[in-house]
């Protein structure tokens, strides 16, 4: 197999998308890669000139050909140009139009090297309309939403990092540890190595209870909460999430706490108030009880108020318990 054999094969073996024109423009080469992207054979092509408008929606494309053509030396430029195949799918390619004075075969004065970068783009532009989206959602929801760039170890805070909590960084970047910073001391160091070891892992869902110092020195409680982003790779690349102020949420269980505590020590106190004159009056009751000669009538009226004695001994008994967290008299 000769030197131009070779090149030949190597021609229509590549797996990108190559076309050789000559000084007129005129297709000398296609190959393969090129048959089935732009679904026309080498045979249909051959010998004619190229019009990139017929696949291509950048019609600039062909006087860009024409001006490399015209020029005397070595040239290239690059371009993305987008096509839409017979199915209706929209294919993009990186082109690069690369003029050489001395190439093989010798026809090629033109060569036209494209790569699929479909997915690629889709790719992007799905990126891009999430992070519009995630802009917008941040501006409508009270939440300080965040977004982490864990290779780059920055944060985006929202509008909700100065309604919240006073900090003017609203739509701005901060690097990271301007937020670990303001974590409390006391939480700090089992909040972040949580947020940093949940990148590295890969968790889908990472969440947190902490407190934040506001601009004005005080601390809120916070309950927060990220979703990783990964890369075609599977990488984690950034996390995305919001922090909820639960400081009322936090004040309200608070003092129902103490409440119940005072409640607790209430029924505690006065249960004991309650049930010492019931155990003299059961008392008393068992005595006239004990006596054989009492009357009948008297004997029933007794047992009627042993009863409800013995009643609301155990309604005071149930009642502790309850408010008292199980704790019985």
């Amino acid at each position: 197999m000769n030197v131009i054999e070779i090149v030949e094969r190597v021609i229509q073996e590549f797996p990108v998308l190559l076309i050789g024109l000559n000084e007129n423009a005129e297709v000398v080469r296609w190959n393969t890669e090129a048959e089935q992207s732009l679904l026309k054979s080498q045979s249909s092509m051959q010998g004619k000139v190229l019009a990139m408008a017929d696949w291509f929606e950048q019609p600039e494309a062909d006087e860009i050909i024409r001006d490399l053509l015209a020029r005397d030396g070595d040239h290239e430029i690059g371009m993305m140009l987008s096509h839409l195949n017979a199915k209706d799918e929209v294919k993009h390619f990186r082109f690069l139009f690369r003029k050489r004075t001395d190439t093989l075969p010798e026809e090629v004065k033109l060569w036209l090297i494209g790569i699929d970068m479909t997915d690629e783009v889709n790719l992007q532009e799905r990126f891009q309309m999430a992070e519009q989206r995630f802009r917008m959602i941040s501006r409508a929801t009270n939440d300080a939403v965040w977004d982490w760039n864990v290779e780059s170890d920055e944060l985006w805070w929202g509008e909700g990092i100065r309604e919240q909590f006073g900090y003017p960084e609203a739509g701005r970047e901060t690097a990271f540890s301007w937020w670990e910073n303001r974590v409390h001391p006391e939480d700090r160091e089992r909040v972040v190595n949580s947020l940093r070891d949940a990148a590295k892992r890969g968790a889908e869902l990472w969440t947190a209870e902490y407190r934040f110092e506001r601009k004005d020195g005080s601390y809120a409680h916070i309950y927060d909460r990220g979703w990783a982003v990964e890369d075609n790779q599977g990488k984690v690349v950034r996390m995305i999430g919001g922090m909820l102020d639960i400081t009322e949420r936090k004040i309200h269980e608070t003092n129902l706490l103490i409440r119940n505590q005072q409640l607790t020590e209430f029924s505690f106190f006065h249960s004991h108030k309650v049930r010492a004159p019931l155990a003299r009056l059961m008392s008393c009751v068992d005595l006239m009880l004990s006596d054989e000669h009492l009357p009948a009538e008297f004997r029933d009226l007794t047992v009627t108020i042993r009863d409800s004695a013995e009643e609301l001994d155990r309604m005071v008994r149930d009642i502790n318990r309850i408010l008292g967290s199980g704790k019985g008299v």
